[in-house]
């Protein structure tokens, strides 16, 4: 998987009861980046689709998961 090496992240795939699961970690060091973190991490995970069945995601994100960029990542990830 080519991932985005500009970003603070790992990524550690997991075989638990014969699922394929990604746990992604991720920091994001500055608010106003809250946007462009999440858009990277999307296009990450993006990639790993069709090799897992499940993510586990994990990290500090800098924002709270009210604010706007957190909702439209969670709705277009269906966390």
């Amino acid at each position: 998987m080519q991932i985005d090496t500009n970003m603070e992240a790992f990524y550690v795939g997991l075989n638990i009861r014969k699922k394929n699961s990604l746990l992604y970690s991720s920091y994001n060091p500055n608010k106003i980046l809250i946007k462009n973190h999440l858009d990277e991490s999307g296009r990450n995970l993006d990639l790993s689709t069709s090799k897992y069945d499940t993510f586990i995601l994990i990290g500090d994100f800098y924002s709270e998961p009210f604010e706007q960029a957190m909702i439209d990542f969670f709705h277009v990830y269906n966390y």
